[in-house]
This record gives structure tokens, C-alpha cells and sequence, in this order.
């Protein structure tokens, strides 16, 4: 066997995988924590109208990453990892080198253009032009980053991509909350421009001397993969941020600010997750025997994960809100409530789609993306004006389960099963401990011993009733347990699991 093939069998070994899952668990976690004290003091630094504003800037550099990434950070991750596996890392090597030039050619004409509408984009959007041109600079490095991320994937230098993600979300959230107190959002976005451009450089340094020099011919097959894909990031984006916008515009940015927050909050979930569809990805495409099977196994591993924790945090979504950022926020209980629950099938809809990317199936990603939009944006200018955030909730609601539900069809059709009888042990599960939480919340305590009490409450029902219940199978839980690599842990998973 050769060193390259031996290089492509080990970064994509079981135990790389399982790794690769620890590493990016604790990058989110690592992101998790300063993304809740960044929102922390940012919510009590920052008036409601000037939160509203930072969700603006933060859809500008959504806005451009999106536009301009044309999803090669996705086609980096399938085609190097499918040439890595085989060992033939001079065609990863020339795919590489190929989408950085189209991205580098697209990312300056597209900045210089922004740059130029900078003064029109700040007058629409009530941010001043400083603020803009530093967001756009932002996103135009992170598109570079994210290319540079996508190699490493490709490559299962997971370790490394954890250190890209820590150390932008760490540069970039400290130094706004130390800029923003002189000179407000606009030292957020200088933080965000920092974190970006110190990040870029360890990305390129990671890469460096891990491809071969460039041969053969750029592959066009990768844009038969990404369009639909780019399509696809196109609709998310339009999903992400029309109904933050269309409220600002409806009810001002204090209603939007406070939706935002609830949304941000909501979203910290999906680190129960994205580190588990980040890895399966390359792993899958690595290989494309039994997809579908490990498919069916990440969905049971995945519910017993995510659904307990979704339906706990949504029933106590009011201490969740004034602890991270005061009791000023906590009307947006409900809101956060609503996204908790329906998180659960955001879960189910990436790891659908990493299954049918690995399987080279990028239309169905788009056409269920297609599909919820539209239900999204014809509802969205009904509901919202006659209920407020209310209304746009129930519209990204609706937009979620659309998805899902598309998504679910063309699943069932490659013959991923899903196990009910596994589903619903875990939803028992869920609905007790929820339930009991949800008598706790409405107790009047002062936050922090409520909360602690809830967080208690949780962890001592959850591994009760895991012991009982025994929700997983053997197998599922043998890869949990090698997933924790921690001896200890995965002692303690067979121990309650088995």
C-alpha cells in the first residue's frame, strides 16, 4: 500500500471519525461559551436598537459569504476526501488549487463591487459606512477561510479545523466586546475584522506542505455538485435572515433586536449536531459502502442526543433568556421555546443532508430548500404584520418542517430506515423530563438557583431514565462510547447504556 493510500485509509479510519466528533464537539462548546458571553455583555452594553443593528451587520457578512462561496468550500470537502481516500492526492491537489482560483476571482470582483455601494448599503441598513466596508472586508477573508476549512475536512484534520473555528470565534467576540464600549457597533465590526484576518493566517499555515504541487487538469464535475448546493445556500440565506429583516423594517429594531437574541439562542443547540455531520460527512464520502446503514445508526445516536436536550430547553426557555441576557429579554420566552422544539428536525435536515451529498444526491437538498422558501415567503408578509414576532416565528416554524418533511421523502426512497419503536423510548424520555422541568420554571426562585436546579434536575432524570428506558442498541452505543475516547466515559456510557 502506498503513503498516500495509507494517509487516505487513516483520516478516514472509525477511530479518526470518532476523534474528528470529540474535536469539533469541543470547538462548538469552546464557540458556545464565548458566543453566551459575548451575547452576555453585549445585551446589557448595547441597546435594544443597537442589537438590532449588530443583526444587521451580521446579515451583511452572511449576505456576501453566501453569494460569493458558491458552495466550493462543500466540493473541496467531497472531491479531496474522495481523492484522498483513494490516495491520489495529486487530483485532490489540482481540485484544491482550482477552486482557490475561481474563488479568489470571484471574492475581488464581488468586494470591489460591495466597496463601491458601501455608502448606499449603510444608508438603507442605518449603519455607517466604516461598519459596512469593515463587514464586507470580514467576509470577504472568511470566504478564504471557509476554503480553506473545506481543505482540511477533505483531509481529516479535524484537530485543525476545531483551532480555525476557536480561534476566530475567540479573537473575533473578545476584541468586539472590548471595542464596542468606546465606539459601539462599529467596534464589533472592528473585532470581527481582527478575529477574520488573525484566522486566515493560521488556515493557510495548517495547509501548507499537505498537497502535493498542482497536476493535471481542474476537475468541472464539482460544479455539477455545488450549483445545486449554491442554490440551496442561496434559499438558506433568504430562510436565515428575511423574517429578522422584515421585522425590522415591520416593528423596528428593538423587536427585531430582542427575536434576534432568541434565534441566536436557539441556535447554540445545533451543537449537539453539526460536530457529528461535520465528520460523517468526509467519512462518508470517503467511502460510499453502506451509507445508508451508518445513516440509519447516526439517526437513533443522533435523537437520543438532541431531542431530550431540544424539549428540556424549550421548557425552561425563560431562566434560559435572563440569565444569558437579562430579564429585560425574557418576553421572548415563547419565541425560544418555539425554535427549541423545532430544532429537533433542523438536526434531522443536516444530517439528511450529508447523506445525500456523500451519495452525489444534491437536487433533493435543493428542491426541499425550494420548496420551504416559498411556503416561507408567501406567509411571512401575512403573519408578521398581524402578529409580530409571533408571526415571523411560526413562519421559520413552517419553513423547518417543510424542509424536513421533503428531505424525509427522498431518505425514505435510498432505504435509510428509521427505527419508531428507538424514536419513541426517547421521546418518553424527552416529554418526562421536560414535563418535570417545565413545574420547575413556573416555581417563583430567584434565576440562578432555579436554574441550577433545573440543570441538576436534568442531568439526574436523564441518566435515570436512560438507565431504564435503554434506548440505543448495542452497536449505537459501542460508538458512543468510542467517540468519548475518555476511558472514564465511555465506561460511564456502557455502564447506563447497556
Amino acid at each position: 500500500m502506498s503513503t498516500a493510500e495509507n494517509l487516505g485509509r487513516t483520516a478516514f479510519s472509525a477511530e479518526n471519525v470518532a476523534s474528528g466528533t470529540v474535536w469539533l464537539t469541543g470547538m462548538q462548546a469552546s464557540n458556545y461559551v464565548i458566543g453566551l458571553l459575548f451575547y452576555f455583555f453585549i445585551a446589557r452594553l448595547l441597546s435594544k436598537e443597537e442589537v438590532g443593528l449588530l443583526s444587521i451587520l451580521m446579515a451583511i457578512i452572511s449576505i456576501y459569504n453566501i453569494t460569493t462561496m458558491l458552495a466550493l468550500n462543500n466540493a473541496a470537502i467531497k472531491f479531496i476526501s474522495e481523492f484522498a481516500g483513494k490516495g491520489d492526492l495529486e487530483k485532490a491537489s489540482s481540485i484544491s488549487a482550482g477552486i482557490l482560483r475561481i474563488l479568489l476571482l470571484v471574492n475581488t470582483a464581488s468586494l470591489s463591487a460591495s466597496i463601491a455601494f458601501s455608502g448606499y448599503i449603510a444608508s438603507i441598513t442605518h449603519l455607517d459606512v466604516q461598519s459596512v466596508i469593515m463587514a464586507l472586508l470580514t467576509a470577504f477573508l472568511l470566504d478564504l477561510t471557509s476554503y480553506y476549512g473545506g481543505v482540511m475536512f477533505g483531509l481529516g484534520m479535524f484537530k485543525h479545523v476545531s483551532a480555525q473555528n476557536i480561534i476566530f470565534y475567540w479573537v473575533s467576540r473578545l476584541s468586539s466586546i472590548l471595542l464596542c464600549l468606546p465606539i459601539r457597533v462599529q467596534g464589533i465590526a472592528a473585532g470581527f475584522l481582527l478575529g477574520a484576518f488573525i484566522c486566515l493566517l493560521f488556515s493557510i499555515f495548517s495547509v501548507r506542505g499537505r498537497l502535493p504541487r498542482a497536476r493535471g487538469n481542474f476537475t468541472w464535475e464539482i460544479f455539477e455538485f455545488s450549483f445545486p448546493l449554491y442554490l440551496n445556500n442561496m434559499i438558506s440565506l433568504v430562510q436565515g435572515w428575511l423574517d429578522v429583516l422584515f421585522l425590522s423594517a415591520m416593528a423596528g429594531s428593538a423587536q427585531a433586536g430582542q427575536y434576534y437574541l432568541a434565534l441566536i439562542g436557539s441556535s447554540a443547540l445545533s451543537i449537539l449536531w453539526s460536530p457529528l455531520c461535520s465528520a460523517l460527512f468526509p467519512a462518508f464520502s470517503s467511502s460510499s459502502e453502506a451509507v445508508e446503514r451508518k445513516a440509519s445508526l447516526s439517526i437513533g445516536i443522533m435523537t437520543f442526543i438532541v431531542l431530550p436536550v431540544c424539549l428540556s430547553a424549550a421548557a425552561v426557555s425563560g431562566t434560559l433568556l435572563s440569565i444569558a441576557y437579562g430579564e429585560a429579554y425574557n418576553r421572548a420566552s415563547s419565541l425560544l421555546s418555539l425554535f427549541c422544539i423545532f430544532s429537533v428536525l433542523s438536526a434531522y435536515s443536516s444530517l439528511y443532508s450529508v447523506v445525500l451529498q456523500a451519495l452525489k444526491e444534491t437536487k433533493p437538498i435543493f428542491s426541499a430548500g425550494a420548496a420551504s422558501t416559498a411556503s416561507y415567503a408567501i406567509l411571512l408578509p401575512l403573519l408578521t404584520p398581524a402578529f409580530g414576532p409571533i408571526g415571523a416565528a411560526l413562519c421559520r416554524v413552517i419553513l423547518i418542517t417543510v424542509n424536513f418533511l421533503v428531505l424525509q421523502l427522498f431518505i425514505l426512497r435510498i432505504n435509510v430506515k428509521v427505527r419508531t419503536a428507538q424514536l419513541l423510548k426517547i421521546l418518553l424520555i424527552s416529554l418526562l423530563i421536560s414535563s418535570f422541568l417545565f413545574l420547575i420554571e413556573n416555581l417563583s426562585f430567584p434565576m440562578i438557583i432555579k436554574g441550577t436546579a433545573e440543570l441538576l434536575s436534568f442531568l439526574v432524570l436523564f441518566l435515570i431514565m436512560t438507565r431504564i428506558v435503554k434506548p440505543l442498541s448495542k452497536e449505537e452505543t459501542e460508538l458512543l462510547a468510542r467517540a468519548a475516547k475518555k476511558p472514564i466515559i465511555s465506561k460511564l456510557i456502557r455502564k447506563f447504556l447497556s
